[in-house]
């Protein structure tokens, strides 16, 4: 795993959650992390203004935004470096109430012993 690029996807999708849930009377986000077979499923929930469905398809093409001083490039970042790590984001959301995503990271695998003699 590469620890720096895991940490942009966690920045880019917490300040989208932050920002989307301070414009709502008590504004909340919320972390979740378990484990799922051979991966980490990572959860990050907002109480926010939501997506609208025509826009999420679009949210991972770069340049694409709705916020009036957004580049349109981190959720485009975040999921070609998902894609690099061969795991999954999942977007849950409902306009008016909320937002969850989910990134589903595969764990890297143990390395076998090795026998020394």
């Amino acid at each position: 795993m590469d620890g720096p690029r895991l940490r942009q996807v966690f920045a880019n999708v917490m300040k989208n959650a932050v920002e989307a849930a301070e414009r709502t009377p008590g504004a909340r986000v919320t972390v979740s992390l378990y484990r799922r077979h051979t991966a980490a499923v990572v959860e990050i929930a907002d109480n926010g203004v939501g997506i609208e469905p025509e826009h999420r398809e679009k949210i991972f093409l770069p340049f694409y935004t709705t916020k009036p001083t957004g580049t349109g490039l981190g959720m485009a970042i975040v999921k070609k470096i998902m894609d690099l790590h061969g795991g999954e984001i999942d977007i849950d959301s409902v306009p008016g109430r909320g937002t969850m995503v989910r990134l589903v990271i595969p764990r890297s695998p143990v390395p076998a012993a090795v026998e020394v003699g």
